[in-house]
This record gives C-alpha cells, structure tokens and sequence, in this order.
C-alpha cells in the first residue's frame, strides 16, 4: 500500500509515537511519502494519513479534495472525532480500514459529496 503523510505541525516530524508508526508501516510493506499539497500527490496512492488533530484533518482534506484519495485521520493528541487512529494502533487499524469498503466519511470525501470551505 502505498500513504501519502500530511503533517501541518511540523514539531510532530521528531515525535517518537509517528517515527514508530512509520517504522512499523513500513516493515509491514508499506510505501510512506510526505505531501504538503495536492500536487505531491503519487499515482497510485492508497491514501493520505492525516497526522495531528481534526485541524489537521481538515487541512489535509482541503489540500487532496481534488485528487479523490481518501483521508485517514491519525491523532496525536488526547481526543479526536474526526482523526480517530493513534500512531501505536496503525498496523492494526490501517490494514481493517482498507480491507472493508470505506465508511461513510471517507466515501463521503472520496466522491466529493463533502463540502469543505
């Protein structure tokens, strides 16, 4: 599989919890990349990890709006709604979101039936 990252807070690039998460995603098979735009987006993408709060959430969804890759929300902070992954859980959480059809908010936000001012 192959994720692109979206990290606004650039503090988070040292965190431990997210090298362990690349790390573990990696090993795992998967192919990491930073984006700061929607034009870093690869062909081929699975989808984009959105690393930080639901403020990076959304910040993440305007950027790739247009390329149709879907969003995954991985929090780093106490409580997220709409980025509800932690760093520590993605080898479990990841593979079970993509291996079940998306759920509605990401569908939502793949088909652009989501609006985002």
């Amino acid at each position: 599989m192959i994720f692109g990252i979206y990290i606004k807070n650039r503090a988070l690039k040292d965190n431990d919890r997210l090298k362990s998460m690349r790390k573990a995603l990696e090993e795992g098979g998967c192919s990491l990349y930073e984006i700061e735009s929607g034009d870093d987006i690869v062909p081929g993408t699975d989808a984009v990890l959105s690393v930080g709060g639901d403020g990076t959430f959304l910040s993440a969804s305007k950027r790739v709006a247009d390329s149709g890759v879907p969003i995954l929300g991985v929090n780093m902070g106490r409580v997220g709604f709409l980025s509800e992954n932690r760093p520590e859980d993605s080898l479990k959480t990841i593979p079970k979101r993509w291996s079940t059809p998306f759920f509605p908010g990401i569908t939502a936000l793949k088909t652009g039936q989501c609006f985002i001012p």
